[in-house]
């Protein structure tokens, strides 16, 4: 709902865009998410101006017909709202949008979002978060983690960037599989909606490329799916973060590594509660007082809230993210094309110990949680498995 001038104008659909200028002139328009900051200077500049005409001070607020109180002078200070005019709503017409711009179901009672209904009463979801799984320590029927002042609920369009190195002397079938399996999953998960969502798969070798990739990205799919929900990436990789197949030719860490300043240039664009998975062996493994790499990256403003996860070992193939059981393909087969179609075996890369490690009591099969980290803390429990299949 908004006004110019003396002028009412409605948009059912609120798909108009309004300035939020307080004013009494004809270009001014008016409508929600005022500034109510600015108003309130207005307000204490009119006071202030309003007892210098009496030549009275202001007075204690205990105190009315001490001072120059507006109920005895008659008229008040506050005169902005008179001025602006009537801004009832006209008429016969029904808001249908109300809160956070949803849509209110007269009949039901609850605000629909598109993939499930709330309940503006018990602030409670009917039906369970789509993404439930993925977010294993937060109820699947809370509003935006139960903090709605910081967070929003986003419109359900995702992006995911999925990345993976080619060109290593051992491993590109298996990240490879293991990238498309992570693609399967969210094409399967209960939330994906082809409609608007989007999986990008991209291989690389320099790592300096994931920027411009990203950028691309971004400036290519943000319009019509939204923003980046996850970015993930399959790699060798070692305490100081993911290794490339090729010389790093920006913000070298050394001839194939990317320093934690170049991770830092990237604009992901990120969605809330957005994660970053980096599957490469020890990438949430700290030295001492020092931080993983996963918990130095969380800690720069671009990846600000996100949820950043790194191995807290050397990784290895598996048919789960939470038993280590290897491809029935055998060690090093992971994927074949058949015509057109590529055939693949399930594969998730998970931390573990070697099985010629005698000096190790931890079975083959145990797989080590990833490491979470955000804002430059990390912790690890132990259900913090990167989302997948799961061994009963």
């Amino acid at each position: 709902m908004a006004r110019i001038g003396d002028k009412h104008m409605a948009s059912k659909f609120g798909v108009c865009k309004f300035s939020n200028v307080y004013g009494t002139s004809g270009n001014n328009v008016t409508a929600g998410q005022k500034d109510y900051a600015a108003r309130m200077m207005q307000i204490e500049k009119q006071r202030e101006e309003y007892y210098k005409s009496l030549g009275t001070p202001p007075g204690v607020p205990t105190m009315k017909g001490a001072t120059a109180d507006p109920d005895n002078a008659g008229y008040g200070y506050n005169t902005i709202i008179g001025e602006l005019g009537d801004h009832s709503v006209p008429e016969g017409w029904v808001q249908r949008l109300k809160f956070n711009g949803k849509e209110f179901d007269q009949e039901m009672g609850l605000y629909y979002y598109g993939a499930r209904y709330m309940n503006p009463v018990t602030s409670l979801w009917y039906g369970l978060d789509a993404l439930a799984e993925k977010y294993a320590t937060i109820g699947g029927y809370v509003y935006c983690v139960s903090n709605p002042i910081k967070l929003i609920d986003t419109d359900g369009k995702k992006v995911y960037m999925l990345f993976y190195t080619t060109g290593n002397k051992r491993g590109d079938n298996m990240f490879y599989a293991a990238t498309l399996t992570r693609r399967n999953n969210i094409l399967r998960s209960e939330g994906y909606n082809p409609k608007k969502d989007i999986v990008i798969l991209s291989s690389i070798k320099d790592l300096s490329n994931v920027s411009s990739i990203v950028r691309n990205n971004v400036k290519r799919y943000s319009e019509k799916y939204g923003k980046t929900a996850e970015f993930s990436i399959w790699s060798h990789a070692g305490s100081d973060g993911p290794t490339g197949t090729a010389r790093t030719s920006s913000y070298p860490l050394d001839s194939k590594q990317m320093s934690i300043e170049g991770w830092s240039k990237i604009n992901f664009n990120w969605d809330s509660n957005a994660s970053a998975y980096f599957f490469g062996c020890r990438t949430g493994v700290g030295d001492g007082d020092t931080p993983s790499f996963t918990t130095k990256i969380s800690g720069k403003h671009n990846f600000n809230s996100v949820d950043v996860y790194g191995q807290t070992s050397y990784a290895y193939p598996s048919k789960y993210v939470n038993y280590r059981e290897n491809s029935d393909w055998g060690d090093d087969s992971f994927w074949e094309k058949k015509g057109d179609k590529i055939i693949f075996s399930p594969t998730y890369m998970v931390g573990g110990v070697a099985k010629h490690d005698i000096f190790n009591f931890d079975s083959p099969t145990t797989v080590y949680p990833m490491r979470l980290s955000k804002n430059g803390k990390g912790k690890v429990l132990d259900n913090q498995f990167q989302p997948g299949k799961k061994h009963k």
